[in-house]
């Protein structure tokens, strides 16, 4: 039996000269014990029928819901400043036209309630978004079910903020959502899973986002375009990689048969965004982009500014786990990034690829490669960039090709990663690897830090690489090397297409390979000064035609097996002074202005 009482509270104005009284319609039962355990209200639900009328409240009421109120169609129009508190009641079927300055509780919104008249304001900031409550349908579903999901997720956090909500958080939750579609990538976002500016997305471990199987070449399953202050953590986003329908897809002269544009998280055009603790896995292409939005920055568009991408897993993407064509002074920290890219081709009897869910190039750990034209590298058009991405303390193991490629990136900052493959800056300008550790997962095959060939000043800098045909490949027009340890290599350290390097400090040490060997110099100034090279045979190997410069000043070259050599071979003005040089000799063949100074053989 519910007891109605009515208490009038005083309450002081912001200019304390009145006194405003409160009414408070309170109904008042015995606390009951909570059944259902995944329940995510705090407050125990309850069945009982409210026997009190919502259209009796009166302005300025705070009308207390621990009963359920069935409008049965009804619509109810509150006066100003009512204010409805959940404590564990409902009001269900049924519309309720705000007035003025109406407060109500987030646990009594539901999909049965229709909200009319002025907007109320959320009693709380957060908002527990309840799946059974709303009409989620979890599991496998239709097509048409996972499209109205989706229908359902979105309204409910666009309604949500519209009435202040600044937090969206959803508990245990499995369940698939449509999305694809052909469009700008505005129309992509808009057609995910979107969030607005100053938002915040919450999930849990047990929050699980799929995609519904499709056969769209395009589609993002959480997009952000042009959000500024957004953080999205926690939970699981699930791609259709083994159940998409990789069907020909040609129109007119376009192509998109190879399916390798569906994401699960897409952020294009904003700033000041965070992303923490998310696992994203069995993309159809790549798990997370960090994209340009529809115009290109010559243009003046909007770019992504100051985006924090920390504690996150991709894995299994057939594309690239991680894909950043456009970004400013952004960081990818402590993540772990595997098995981008895996899965045989099948080729058909005239040797065309027939796209399957096996991987589809570039195949890498993470990729950079923004948008830039032009024939005259000095005069470049960005049409997209990426300056200052850092990536660091992140787990790279399994993916295809390579862990880290960098095409075109500008000051990027790749430090204290683990990787079982290598890292390259093809084209990338004033590249930084510190301190990284890279053990190869395969025997002897590809290189672990390769510098780009565009202009800028490299940086190679303490790292562990150990079991890769070769440890170091230096291109580009300037750069230091200093403070690596390699291991386990058919060439150590190889300066390749590059000028004016330095190499200091380095700790050289192998069976069978070469320890320095150079490759395609043409030109240019190379000094190596502290190195300790320990090898079977061959401490230094170089071949550089019509070079500069080459200085070889105090360094350690050994050679476990007597016999072995320092061999300087059609090379000009290369200069070999103050080494220790241990079972080995030097040897020269077809070189020019050779000096050799100081040397110590033993």
């Amino acid at each position: 039996m519910y007891f109605l009482f009515f208490l009038v509270l005083p309450i002081v104005s912001c200019n304390n000269e009145e006194l405003l009284d409160e009414p408070i319609i309170e109904v008042i039962e015995e606390p009951i014990v909570p059944e259902d355990e995944d329940d995510p209200d705090p407050i125990a639900s309850i069945d009982t029928p409210c026997d009190f009328k919502l259209a009796d409240a009166v302005a300025n009421a705070t009308v207390i819901i621990n009963c359920v109120m069935d409008l049965d169609g009804q619509t109810i129009s509150l006066p100003a400043g009512v204010t409805l508190i959940y404590e564990g009641g409902d009001i269900i079927n049924g519309t309720i036209n705000f007035g003025s300055s109406n407060t109500i509780s987030g646990e009594l919104l539901n999909s049965t309630l229709v909200i009319g008249g002025s907007k109320p304001q959320l009693k709380d900031a957060t908002f527990n978004f309840n799946p059974k409550r709303w009409g989620i349908v979890e599991g496998k579903v239709s097509d048409a079910v996972a499209l109205k999901n989706k229908t359902i997720l979105q309204n409910t956090i666009d309604q949500t903020k519209l009435m202040g909500v600044s937090t969206f958080s959803i508990g245990k939750m499995d369940a698939y959502f449509a999305v694809g579609l052909y469009g700008t990538p505005k129309d992509l976002a808009n057609n995910a899973i979107h969030l607005d500016s100053n938002f915040n997305l919450v999930m849990s471990d047990e929050t699980t986002l799929r995609v519904q199987p499709n056969d769209w070449p395009f589609s993002i399953l959480i997009g952000l375009y042009e959000s500024d202050n957004v953080t999205i953590t926690g939970g699981n986003l699930i791609g259709d990689r083994w159940e998409h329908d990789y069907k020909v897809i040609v129109s007119g002269t376009i192509n998109r048969s190879s399916h390798e544009w569906p994401v699960l998280l897409q952020i294009s055009g904003s700033e000041n965004v965070i992303v923490d603790n998310v696992n994203m896995s069995d993309s159809t292409a790549d798990a997370f982009v960090l994209g340009n939005p529809n115009g290109y920055r010559f243009n003046g568009s909007k770019y992504n500014k100051n985006i924090v991408v920390k504690n996150c897993t991709m894995t299994r993407s057939r594309r690239n786990n991680i894909s950043v064509t456009d970004a400013d002074d952004s960081t990818i920290d402590n993540c772990v990034i595997t098995d981008a890219g895996l899965g045989d081709k099948i080729l058909d009897s005239n040797g065309n690829t027939i796209h399957s869910s096996a991987g589809v190039l570039p195949r890498t750990g993470i990729d950079i490669e923004p948008f830039i034209g032009g024939e005259d590298p000095n005069n470049l058009v960005y049409y997209a960039r990426v300056q200052r991405l850092t990536i660091k303390n992140c787990t790279f193991t399994g993916n295809s090709n390579a862990s880290i490629i960098e095409y075109a990136g500008e000051d990027t900052v790749i430090e204290s990663n683990f990787s079982d493959a290598g890292f390259g800056a093809n084209h990338g300008w004033r590249t930084k690897f510190i301190n990284n550790t890279l053990v190869s997962a395969k025997n002897r095959e590809g290189a672990g830090i390769t510098t780009g060939y565009s202009e800028g000043f490299y940086e190679v800098k303490g790292n562990s690489i150990s079991g890769f045909r070769v440890g170091i490949i230096a291109n580009g027009e300037s750069g230091t090397v200093s403070n690596n340890t390699i291991k386990d290599f058919n060439v150590g350290i190889q300066p390749s297409n590059s000028t004016n390097f330095t190499f200091k400090s380095n700790i050289i040490n192998g069976t069978d390979g070469v320890g320095i060997s150079a490759f395609n110099i043409t030109a240019g100034s190379f000094m190596f000064s502290d190195n300790n090279i320990t090898v079977d045979k061959s401490p230094v190997n170089w071949n550089a035609t019509q070079s500069q410069s080459s200085i070889f000043d105090n360094n350690k070259f050994i050679a476990r097996n007597r016999g072995g050599y320092v061999w300087i071979k059609n090379s000009n003005n290369v200069n070999l002074k103050n080494n220790i040089i241990t079972n080995a000799t030097i040897l020269t063949d077809g070189a020019e202005n050779f000096i050799t100074t100081n040397n110590t053989l033993n």
